[in-house]
C-alpha cells in the first residue's frame, strides 16, 4: 500500500514538472516573439526616419534586416517597395508590392503604391486596371489619390474624356486637390478647351500660389489665345518665384518673353 502511494504521488510530481516546463516553454516562446516584434518595429522606425530624410539606400538597408526578421511582413514589403520606387527599380517595386497585397489583400495603400509603380513603367493598362479595385472603395480615406492616378493614365492612352471624367471625380472628391486641377487643366488644353483650361489653372494657383511651373503652363495657354500681355506676367512670376534648382524653366521663361516682345509688341 505504501509503495502505490508513493507511485502516485511520483507520477503527480513529474506531471507538475511536465506542466511547469512546458509552461516554462511557452512563456520563453512568448519572450521570443515579443522581442522579435519589437526588434522589427524599430528597424522599420528607423527606416522610416531614413526615407524621410530621403536617405533610400540606409533605408534599404535596414529594410531588408527586417525582411530577414519577418519574410511575411506585409508593411516590410511595401516599405521596400517605396525604396526601389526611389530608386528607380519598378520592377522590384511592383514584386514587393504584390508581395505585400497576397499577405494582405485589403491593404489598399499597398494596391495604390502598385498602380503607381505601373504609373512609373508606364504601363497605363496595369495601372488603370489597379487603381479601379480601389477607387470606389469606400473605407479608403483618400479616394482622390487613385481617381487622380487614373485621370494620368487615361491621359497618356490619349482618352481625354475619361481623363476628365476621372480628374472631375477626385475633384469632388477633394476640390483643392492640385494634382488633379493641373490634370484637367493639361487634358482641356489637349482637348482644345483653352478657356477652360485657364479657369482651372486660375483655381490651381490659387491653392498653390508659389507653384512656377503652375504659372508657366497658365502663361503657355496665354499664348494659345494670343493674350501676350497675361503671358509674359505668367512668365514674369515664373522667374520670381523659380528656386536656384529651377535655373532651366526661369531660362525658358526668359526666351519666351523675348520672344513675345520681339514678334508680338
Amino acid at each position: 500500500m505504501r509503495y502505490s502511494k508513493h507511485k502516485n504521488d511520483f507520477s503527480w510530481i513529474l506531471i507538475l514538472l511536465a506542466f511547469i516546463i512546458m509552461a516554462s516553454f511557452f512563456s520563453g516562446c512568448t519572450n521570443v516573439k515579443k522581442k522579435k516584434s519589437k526588434k522589427i518595429d524599430a528597424t522599420l522606425n528607423l527606416a522610416e526616419a531614413y526615407m524621410s530624410q530621403r536617405n533610400y539606400t540606409a533605408a534599404l538597408k535596414e529594410l531588408l534586416k527586417a525582411l530577414d526578421l519577418a519574410p511575411d511582413n506585409a508593411m516590410v514589403h511595401h516599405y521596400l517597395g517605396d525604396v526601389y520606387i526611389a530608386k528607380k527599380r519598378y520592377d522590384l517595386s511592383v514584386q514587393h508590392y504584390q508581395k505585400a497585397v497576397k499577405l494582405k489583400p485589403d491593404f489598399i495603400p499597398a494596391i495604390n503604391s502598385l498602380g503607381v509603380a505601373y504609373i512609373k513603367m508606364e504601363n497605363w493598362d496595369l495601372a488603370i486596371d489597379v487603381f479601379e479595385q480601389i477607387s470606389g472603395n469606400l473605407l479608403y480615406a483618400t479616394p482622390h489619390y487613385p481617381l487622380g492616378n487614373l485621370g494620368w493614365a487615361y491621359y497618356n492612352k490619349r482618352d481625354y474624356e475619361s481623363a476628365e471624367y476621372y480628374y472631375l471625380m477626385a475633384l469632388d472628391k477633394s476640390p483643392d486637390f492640385i494634382v488633379a486641377l493641373r490634370g484637367l487643366g493639361r487634358t482641356y488644353q489637349k482637348m482644345n478647351r483653352i478657356s477652360e483650361a485657364i479657369d482651372v489653372y486660375k483655381k490651381a494657383i490659387k491653392k498653390d500660389a508659389e507653384s512656377p511651373i503652375l504659372r508657366m503652363e497658365l502663361g503657355d495657354l496665354y499664348l494659345i489665345s494670343q493674350d501676350y500681355k497675361q503671358a509674359v506676367e505668367c512668365f514674369e512670376k515664373v522667374k520670381e518665384l523659380a528656386t536656384p534648382l529651377q535655373k532651366e524653366l526661369s531660362s525658358e521663361a526668359e526666351q519666351k518673353i523675348l520672344h513675345i516682345k520681339k514678334v508680338y509688341y
